[in-house]
């Protein structure tokens, strides 16, 4: 299958999870400073992730990954239960907080100061 196929039915999958979740409230978004584009593509990735594993360092590094193979490197994921917080710097339009059931996920692409800053507190 082509990649440009995969990403189709993954941004359909994307869709149709948000809308279907949305209605029984298992989906919400807190915070998006994506485009729309890029917010499928993250919520769709983890959501498929989701279905595929309960652990959430699993979860978080195939999101992490798979947004650093689509829109570059310094992708950051953090994957807990609801009420998790975390104050990190961003890129502009990049960052996304959403829950989904009983768990948080932030997703953003870390500024590049920040990264060199907190390499080893990672």
């Amino acid at each position: 299958m082509s990649k440009n196929v995969s990403i189709l039915i993954l941004v359909f999958i994307s869709t149709f999870f948000e809308s279907f979740l949305c209605e029984v409230n298992l989906l919400t978004i807190i915070k998006n400073e994506m485009p729309e584009t890029m917010k499928e593509f993250s919520m769709g990735t983890a959501l498929v992730t989701l279905s595929e594993s309960s652990d959430h360092n699993v979860i978080a590094d195939k999101l992490t990954n798979a947004l650093n193979t689509k829109y570059g490197p310094q992708w950051f994921s953090l994957i807990g239960p609801i009420g998790l917080s975390s104050h990190l710097n961003a890129e502009p339009n990049t960052s996304l907080i959403f829950k989904y059931a009983n768990i948080q996920i932030f997703v953003l692409k870390l500024q590049s100061s920040q990264t060199q800053t907190n390499t080893s507190n990672v």
